[in-house]
């Protein structure tokens, strides 16, 4: 079985954690601005590049076509997994798989979904996840009851850490995960760490419920300034947004399932929002880190001439 050092499975894939171990690129429409290893410059030069696909907060529910929020998440997180899984060598969902406490008939559900992609896929937990059960169901075996493991990745050694606390909203990392992180990063050149909480402060993540606690934020900083860090990348926001943290950069993807909103009358508001990914790319030594926000939709792609 995976470990938390590779879960992925050394042969074939495994009808139960869902990560095949290898993936074969398909050549993309001529519309399409990327190849899932190739990136392009503006006027069209190709240039060997590793892509990673981030999602973040599909929020499945138990029955496919349940709403949330007045929107489809499962319709629409089918809709970015099509356009993702091809054009990237792995898919990485940053937490609050589960539309509400990460149930049986949610990650059912959830496995469903994402049972037929043909890449890598690698889950963070979130608030909304149980974080055992989501480890069970991706073969990941996790440590000390959290979903912490990471994936050497052409160049890049990706790191999952399990923010998730019980009956917390906000985010949480205790001493040993951060010990243990500490460990992780230094055994690399280059990485990338995801956690569902973001590390950044701002309108939508300013209050401790919307982020990392403080002391976690200043642990977490203070190894993530000692290495090589490309971005801290996480979700819960429901908005895409970046900035600095501990010498590197911090990335906060959208929601697949529905985006929230400025206050009014001091509510929070949503709205089902653009349909949004991010992809992270690098060259396939670990170097010229690159993230692109992108924007799934049915508009077709045409030839500039």
């Amino acid at each position: 079985m995976p470990t938390q050092e590779n879960p992925v499975v050394p042969s074939g894939s495994c009808p139960s954690c869902l990560i095949p171990s290898m993936y074969t690129a398909s050549s993309t429409s001529m519309y399409s601005p990327y190849s899932p290893t190739l990136d392009r410059c503006a006027y069209g030069e190709e240039v060997a590049r590793v892509v990673i696909a981030q999602l973040s907060d599909v929020h499945i529910p138990g029955a496919p076509a349940e709403q949330l929020a007045g929107s489809n998440p499962s319709d629409r997180l089918k809709s970015v997994l099509a356009v993702a899984s091809r054009r990237s060598s792995a898919v990485l969902l940053t937490g609050d798989l589960a539309a509400t406490r990460g149930t049986d008939d949610e990650y059912r559900a959830l496995r469903a979904l994402v049972a037929d992609v043909p890449v890598p896929v690698w889950p963070v937990a979130g608030n909304h996840d149980e974080a055992n059960r989501l480890a069970a169901l991706f073969g990941i075996s996790g440590r000390n009851g959290r979903c912490d493991y990471f994936v050497d990745h052409s160049g890049v050694r990706v790191v999952v850490l399990d923010s998730s606390r019980d009956k917390l909203v906000g985010g949480r990392l205790d001493a040993e995960q951060v010990d243990w992180l500490d460990t992780v990063l230094g055994g690399a050149s280059a990485s990338l760490v995801a956690i569902h909480h973001p590390c950044l402060a701002h309108d939508v993540v300013s209050s401790p419920s919307m982020r990392l606690d403080d002391p976690s934020l200043e642990a977490l900083g203070s190894v993530i300034s000692c290495h090589e860090v490309h971005a801290v990348i996480g979700g819960h926001a429901h908005v895409p947004l970046v900035g600095s943290f501990a010498g590197t950069t911090a990335i906060v993807a959208p929601s697949t399932a529905y985006e929230f909103g400025d206050r009014v009358d001091g509510r929070p508001t949503y709205r089902e929002g653009p349909l949004q990914y991010f992809e992270h790319s690098w060259n396939d030594d670990g170097s010229g880190f690159l993230s692109r926000l992108v924007t799934v939709s049915d508009e077709v792609w045409r030839p500039l001439t």
